[in-house]
């Protein structure tokens, strides 16, 4: 069963994306409920391994760092491979399949964080009126710029726009880095029309197997659980990598759970789904303590992002 649970994830998950696109939101829960069921069961043994743990609050001797590397050196831990324009192109296709139910043609769309801005410029391609923030000015990419994003220095905590001025907001992998998600959305619950929708997609969350955000410095699954982040900085520096990312909320997924259900007073929920990574629930079997005592609840190491869809309320 575990064999014929994990072949099974990868396409449903690649149905779950072919029915947004095709057929909406509305077509991807069954397809999600059953990612979810098939994520579970696949880490059923660790999940019992976990529970029955003392919490023993130590890390790893940094000497395994170099052997955990090593047995994921020729994994693809990330899962978006993508080239940044066909990424940019999908995600635009993402957000309009998700919002075309709510957002009239003339719509106003705004994106939160938009990095190098290449989401904004398929956007402003497909011919929509886009206005993209980012707190980083230096990351809007030549191709952003030439597609004539609006483009505002932003923090998206203090949004700086007229009230009730757009009628999609979207976001893509941010959330866990705001230091403040509540405020964002809220702000984004003021710069929303009444009816108006915001999309957002984000992740990994922190405790999750590459919470870390860890690719380009100690790049193994769980490693920010497992050892101390001076073992692991120092062993990335020794690799001439860079120090672990440092500008993460590191929020539990409990706290991303009671942020949406305090937000319902001002937001319908339209669509929430988890989606899941039990790929590696194999370092949670062999050392449950260590994971025990990082936190209280299993969901948090395999649940990797969120995907939401909510409407303000009028």
């Amino acid at each position: 069963m575990g064999l014929m649970t994990t072949a099974a994830i990868g396409p449903l998950y690649r149905a779950g994306e072919a029915s947004l696109l095709l057929r909406g939101m509305r077509a991807r829960r069954p397809i999600m409920r059953a990612l979810e069921w098939l994520s579970r069961s696949n880490a059923d043994a660790a999940h019992r391994a976990f529970e029955a743990a003392a919490p023993d609050p130590i890390h790893l001797d940094a000497g395994y760092i170099d052997d955990l590397v090593a047995k994921y050196s020729r994994v693809a831990t990330r899962a978006d491979r993508r080239l940044p324009a066909e990424k940019a192109h999908a995600r635009a296709m993402e957000v309009l399949c998700s919002t075309h139910r709510f957002a009239a043609r003339d719509a106003k769309f705004l994106e939160i964080a938009c990095g190098d801005g290449r989401v904004a410029a398929a956007m402003a391609r497909a011919g929509k009126d886009i206005t993209a923030i980012d707190i980083s000015p230096e990351r809007l990419s030549g191709d952003a710029r030439q597609a004539g994003v609006k483009f505002l220095a932003m923090d998206a905590e203090r949004l700086h726009l007229p009230p009730e001025s757009f009628d999609v907001v979207y976001s893509f992998d941010a959330f866990e880095h705001f230091q403040r998600p509540e405020q964002v959305l809220a702000q984004i619950g003021r710069v929303l029309r009444p009816g108006g929708v915001v999309y957002g997609s984000f992740g990994p969350l922190y405790y999750s197997a590459h919470g870390a955000h860890q690719w380009h410095s100690v790049d193994a699954p769980y490693c920010h659980l497992l050892f101390a982040e001076e073992d692991l900085n120092r062993a990335a520096t020794a690799r001439g990598k860079i120090p672990l990312v440092r500008n993460l909320n590191r929020w539990r997924l409990r706290d991303y759970r009671a942020m949406f259900y305090r937000s319902l007073d001002v937001f319908e929920k339209i669509h929430y789904f988890e989606k899941f990574n039990v790929t590696h629930v194999d370092l949670v079997l062999a050392f449950p303590s260590i994971f025990r005592s990082r936190t209280d609840a299993f969901d948090d190491l395999i649940v990797r992002s969120i995907e939401f869809l909510l409407r303000k309320r009028g």
